[in-house]
């Protein structure tokens, strides 16, 4: 979990890379999985839409708030 953590922050993430490429059940072997490659990419893609995604919609639920705050506060002062 913590590597696909990683790898959805995209921190540091060639080096995650290439680990999971060469793991074996018997030890490291280069380049064991391409698959793996594709694994990561698509991961990291919808990963990183995943929380731009949160990330927008975290600041405009915020906006919305505040909007209505201010049109309250508008609406009482007058």
């Amino acid at each position: 979990m913590l590597s696909l953590f990683i790898l959805s922050t995209i921190e540091g993430y060639p080096s995650y890379m290439y680990e999971l490429v060469d793991a074996d059940d018997n030890g490291p072997n280069l380049d064991n999985s391409e698959y793996m490659i594709a694994y990561i990419l698509v991961f990291i893609l919808l990963g990183s839409m995943f929380l731009l995604n949160l990330f927008l919609g975290v600041i405009f639920l915020n906006y919305h708030i505040a909007e209505k705050k201010a049109k309250h506060k508008y609406i009482t002062d007058q």
